[in-house]
């Protein structure tokens, strides 16, 4: 008798362990890609100077004239790379790293973040099982839009990955039940977020943004959506404030 009572507590976290089991081999899969690509050189992605002399170029971005270039140009959305891609390369560059390695981790970054939660979006509030959610996140991740520019142009990628953890944040907003300090909280995160975006292109860090606001207009009535949708903007305007 006692054998049986246990079995069903036993068989849980067996399942459950299963599943953590799958979707660490599957995030160790999606990061492993970028490290396929041209090992041991350098891509063109993005900034070249970012990559070989993070510091100097962090260090004019500071400044909207540079004269770095020919007899000197306005700078466009330098900025937008003193966080978050900057301070990777200049701690990179900072321990010894080679610029190729960096650039990888910065992409495998990209990636599993754009995995992770893509597949948690999926889950939670989809309600998928673990194989489907998995698959939702690969194609999310590993989309022609990502594989096509990672490697050119990936501060533009960086937005979209950070897309659906916006949306469970405010998810939490507008779940049933949810109270006051459920709402600040969200609107922390938010603001955290928001200021990861970066404002290397403010057009795609803004359409990051979209999916989470339209989760929150469009939930059910009697949810307050219009107080959460007001916690949110103050979320998202304060972590944009430092670019803007």
């Amino acid at each position: 008798m006692t054998g049986g009572a246990d079995e069903g507590p036993i068989e849980g976290a067996v399942e459950l362990a299963r599943q953590r089991l799958q979707r660490l081999a599957a995030t160790l899969l999606v990061a492993v890609i970028p490290w396929l690509v041209a090992p041991g050189l350098l891509q063109p992605d993005t900034k070249s100077d970012l990559v070989i002399s993070p510091g100097r170029y962090l260090g004019r971005a500071l400044w909207a004239w540079n004269d770095h270039t020919g007899i000197g140009e306005l700078q466009n959305q330098a900025y937008g790379y003193l966080w978050p891609m900057g301070p990777l390369f200049l701690t990179g560059d900072a321990v010894g790293v080679p610029g190729w390695v960096t650039q990888r981790v910065w992409w495998m970054l990209i990636l599993v973040v754009a995995f992770v939660g893509a597949e948690r979006l999926a889950r939670r509030i989809g309600g998928l099982p673990t194989i489907p959610a998995l698959l939702v996140g690969a194609v999310f991740a590993l989309s022609p839009r990502v594989l096509t520019v990672l490697s050119e142009i990936s501060v533009e990628v960086w937005p979209q990955a950070l897309a659906p953890w916006l949306v469970l944040l405010a998810a939490r907003g507008v779940a049933g039940g949810a109270r006051s300090a459920d709402r600040r909280r969200m609107a922390v995160g938010t603001g955290l977020l928001a200021a990861c975006l970066g404002g290397v292109n403010a057009t795609v860090s803004l359409v990051a943004l979209v999916p989470a606001a339209a989760w929150i207009l469009l939930a059910p009535s009697g949810r307050r959506r219009w107080r959460t949708f007001t916690w949110w903007c103050v979320g998202a305007a304060a972590g944009a404030a430092w670019w803007l």
